[in-house]
């Protein structure tokens, strides 16, 4: 039975994670690093993630500096952070790049709100799933007889209390997420 728990909880922190990096993705009106760190810049022709040139780093609430090491990385990186598409205003300042978020309107937070709704969903239905496959798992066990009704029964009912704080979690994140929109 402890087999059968012990993966539903590596199954559940995964799906609760890519829960977490979907709302990562999603902009707010707050500057995030990982709006670009992993933005690639063509640096000496290849593709290099914005972190690995250049420190990042925040300057006002709505700014992202990134201080580059080599002059020459400047017109790569602001035409990586421009083509990102994630609505920031990028201006050089020498060896610092100041990528600016505008504020977000009134509809785009109403649309991001939705997206992040739509991804807690998401969750929910991986998390759903995740519990029914291993039901079926149990369920089979007991059938084959290498646990008890009553080992079938706990191990349900503990498998119900982890899915349930699971879906808690998530409705936490998605709550923090919507006020996050908001501010």
């Amino acid at each position: 039975m402890d087999a059968y728990l012990k993966e539903l909880d590596e199954k559940l922190k995964a799906a609760r994670e890519r829960f977490r990096e979907a709302l990562r993705g999603i902009r707010s009106n707050r500057p995030s690093v990982e709006f670009i760190e992993n933005l690639k810049a063509d640096y000496y022709g290849n593709p290099t993630p914005l972190k690995a040139i250049g420190t990042i780093t925040f300057a006002q609430p709505r700014d992202i500096l990134v201080t580059v090491w080599d002059k020459n990385a400047i017109p790569p990186a602001i035409k990586a952070i421009a083509d990102a598409g994630a609505g920031f205003t990028v201006t050089n300042e020498g060896s610092v790049i100041r990528a600016s978020l505008s504020s977000l309107s009134a509809e785009r937070r109403e649309e991001l709100g939705r997206l992040s709704r739509k991804s807690a969903e998401a969750a929910r239905i991986d998390i759903r799933n995740i519990r029914d496959e291993i039901m079926k798992k149990i369920r089979a066990a007991e059938e084959e007889k290498e646990i008890t009704e009553d080992q079938a029964f706990a191990g349900k009912e503990k498998m119900q209390k982890r899915v349930n704080e699971a879906n808690a979690e998530v409705e936490k994140m998605l709550a923090d997420k919507i006020k996050e929109l908001g501010d």
